[in-house]
């Protein structure tokens, strides 16, 4: 399962948002992901701003493309 994937399963799960340091500790604490990294919420930052980006593009790209 991708770390968006498990991102996303968590937060079904909440009962409130979360910010990236709560869902790594959670997706750790969980058991549904690991990470190497000295970082690992600038990690989960990053994957999630890099999803949300890249939809607004081909979002943004369809559109110009009507």
């Amino acid at each position: 399962m991708s770390l968006l994937d498990s991102v996303y399963l968590l937060l079904q799960e909440s009962a409130s948002p979360m910010r990236p340091k709560e869902l790594a500790a959670a997706l750790i604490q969980w058991g549904m992901w690991q990470s190497q990294g000295k970082t690992p919420d600038a990690t989960v930052g990053a994957r999630i701003y890099e999803a949300v980006s890249y939809t607004h593009l081909r979002a943004h790209e369809t559109l110009m493309n009507l």
